[in-house]
């Protein structure tokens, strides 16, 4: 992976707690360097975790074509073959694309999924950051022009594109266990990286989150949601505003609610690169429930969330 790529490291200190008594069962792995975790509660039967995790990460190895370290994958080869001919994604890779693809629009290009971009920031140090309008202009023109639908694959036709999918790799993993576990799990939590995904009905379940700056300070979360990630500024290595070059603020944590994994990542991410009155304001123009929790402890966002930090 080229150093100048944004790189993720998954946020420490996340313990997995039941409203029960008893142990919840549970068995971890790790996927590319991901940590991947599947727990359910205690009192239900399931099938055996640990040949179920297996598949399930076998499945998931098998679906780098995203990962820009993976040299065969799909984002090697548009980088290498674009110029030239064309290059054909499936289904739930293209999916995938236009929905980073959107969040560079409702994000006023906090979340880029090129990285063209960012490493000029490093090339050219202390000049500003690209104009939002082009920027969204150029995403507009990629989505209408860079993109051709053939059947059920899809062509993607232009200049090669050094895009930057790591950061959100870990919520397209999840995406896909998820719908992959649908019928071979009846309950469960499902971690990958800072992204959860509930497995049936889970009122019961809580996490304990440490807060960054202060890990005495322990804050849990009542799920209510299919989705929830964890953006954690300060454990992300070289997350930056792509925009101005400036790091994420330190001791903010975020905390975004949504169906699609990819959305919620995406948002808490780019929550924390930005004061969280802004940050919320983000949020509610994208319709998607978060709150923010600053370095004092303070949460702002959708009280019904923050309700439901204590």
């Amino acid at each position: 992976m080229r150093k100048h790529l944004v790189s993720l490291l998954i946020l420490t200190g996340l313990l997995l707690q039941f409203c029960s008594d008893k142990a919840p069962l549970k068995v971890v792995t790790e996927l590319n360097g991901i940590p991947l975790a599947l727990t359910v509660p205690p009192g239900s039967d399931p099938p055996p975790l640990r040949p179920l995790l297996d598949e399930l990460e076998k499945m998931l190895s098998g679906r780098r074509e995203l990962d820009p370290d993976y040299a065969n994958g799909l984002i090697a080869e548009l980088n290498r073959e674009a110029n030239t001919k064309s290059v054909q994604f499936d289904d739930a890779a293209y999916d995938f694309i236009l929905q980073v693809m959107a969040l560079g629009r409702s994000t006023a290009g906090l979340i880029d999924l090129r990285t063209g971009a960012l490493t000029a920031l490093w090339q050219d140090a202390g000049e500003a950051g690209p104009d939002p309008a082009v920027l969204d202009s150029t995403l507009v023109w990629m989505q209408r022009s860079g993109f051709i639908s053939a059947s059920k694959s899809f062509l993607i036709y232009g200049p090669a594109a050094d895009w930057n999918t790591t950061p959100l790799l870990p919520a397209w993993y999840a995406d896909l266990a998820y719908k992959w576990l649908q019928g071979r799990l009846p309950q469960g939590l499902l971690r990958v990286g800072p992204v959860y995904m509930a497995i049936g009905e889970l009122s019961d379940y809580q996490i304990a989150v440490e807060l960054p700056c202060d890990t005495a300070a322990v804050k849990h979360y009542a799920f209510n949601n299919r989705c929830l990630a964890i953006g954690a500024a300060a454990s992300q290595q070289q997350l930056v505003n792509p925009l101005t070059g400036q790091p994420a603020a330190d001791c903010i944590t975020s905390f975004v609610e949504d169906t699609n994994p990819v959305t919620a990542l995406g948002m808490a991410l780019a929550a924390e690169l930005q004061p969280p009155v802004e940050a919320q304001a983000m949020l509610a123009a994208a319709e998607v429930s978060g709150a923010i929790i600053d370095g004092d402890g303070t949460i702002t966002g959708s009280p019904e969330l923050a309700a439901r930090l204590q």
